[in-house]
């Protein structure tokens, strides 16, 4: 997908606006993929990039869009990057020029998103069952739940988290921790941190999603764990 040519000609569109940040969209049509040049309708482009929804629009007549590019002077990714790929579902490219450096954000978690929420099939403990076991390879056993599970038996996550080869982390967050909602009387809500303060998780009675860890979510956690077998625990 990105080839010579693709490179190169995201970094001649973004050598050309220098001091400026540009921003476009790849395109893929068949079996070829090209480059389309968006606007920057940022007011302070050389701080960063807004793209123009008519030039969305014009593009997606033209291929599928599979991805979102943009330059920048520092090397590395933010976590608007990520967000972008991960809720779009498309591949994040960021061009540095100050090192002449490009980064891809790939779209990994498209199969956990926008799922309807139905407790015990569709809610935020199947879905860290689900990227735990496709992930990590890393098997969580099920618990039977009803829509009153957190008042019937609200310590049941704490009770059992432990016995599935999980650690309270007193620490700061890592990538793939279980976050738990509520206090260890009153566990009532889990996500799964993906770095950047970004979370995935099932809300109840909505889409799963991708969200920022904002103050009100930062404000309800109670506990982190960890998995022992999880590479990075160490």
């Amino acid at each position: 997908m990105l080839s010579i040519q693709i490179k190169k000609e995201i970094k001649d569109h973004a050598l050309s606006e220098i001091p400026s940040e540009v921003n476009g969209l790849l395109l893929k049509a068949g079996n070829y993929y090209q480059v389309y040049r968006c606007k920057n309708l940022s007011y302070q482009p050389k701080e960063h990039c807004i793209l123009s929804s008519l030039d969305y629009i014009n593009a997606e007549s033209q291929g599928k869009i599979v991805g979102y590019y943009h330059s920048q002077k520092n090397e590395g990714t933010s976590v608007l990057d990520n967000f972008t790929s991960i809720s779009h579902n498309i591949y994040s490219i960021i061009y540095c020029w100050e090192k002449d450096t490009f980064y891809v954000i790939e779209p990994t978690l498209k199969n956990y998103l926008f799922q309807d929420f139905e407790i015990g099939r569709a809610d935020c403990f199947s879905l860290v069952r689900d990227y735990y076991r496709e992930e990590l390879n890393i098997n969580i056993s099920d618990y039977y739940r009803n829509n009153n599970w957190y008042i019937q038996d609200s310590k049941i996550i704490m009770r059992n988290f432990q016995k599935e080869g999980f650690r309270v982390i007193e620490g700061g967050m890592r990538k793939n921790d279980i976050i738990l909602f509520g206090d260890e009387d009153d566990i009532s809500h889990l996500g799964i941190f993906l770095e950047n303060d970004l979370m995935i998780h099932h809300p109840r009675g909505n889409k799963s999603c991708i969200e920022y860890l904002n103050h009100h979510y930062k404000n309800r956690i109670g506990i982190i764990i960890r998995h022992k077998n999880y590479e990075q625990a160490n």
